[in-house]
């Protein structure tokens, strides 16, 4: 695994560690990159990895803390197949397709988040004829 210095990532908050990396694995395909634990060996920081650049860190908090004032946008290749992994009750948009060259899916995740997952329809489309589209 590439270790890089990221230009911008995501810390979640979240009351239950273990069962928020386990739904951003399984749901969304994310792979660990680490653990931190404390003096106890308990772990209370998560670090996980879906593409380069696509970090989270995954923090042990007292209380859920999620809130909607945050979306975090994931880029993905596999949209339809992401979208079979999810429960009714995870799903805030149903998948549509949207003006700007993509389909679209905002779910919410384990301990409370919205993430909108996008998956660009026609690659070969420039910026200027999507616009123009649109």
């Amino acid at each position: 695994m590439e270790f890089y210095p990221m230009p911008l990532f995501v810390k979640i908050e979240t009351a239950s560690l273990n069962d928020s990396v386990r739904w951003y694995q399984n749901k969304l395909g994310f792979i660990s990159v680490f653990d931190f634990s404390n003096e106890n060996n308990m772990i209370i920081m998560s670090h996980l990895r879906r593409e380069k650049y696509q970090d989270l860190m995954l923090i042990q908090a007292d209380q859920d803390k999620a809130s909607d004032s945050i979306v975090i946008n994931l880029n993905v290749e596999n949209i339809k197949e992401i979208r079979s992994k999810m429960d009714k009750k995870e799903i805030i948009n149903e998948l549509k397709e949207q003006p700007w060259n993509v389909l679209e899916l905002t779910v919410r995740s384990f301990e409370g988040t919205m993430i909108s997952l996008t998956e660009q329809i026609n690659p070969d489309k420039t910026f200027e004829e999507v616009f123009d589209q649109s």
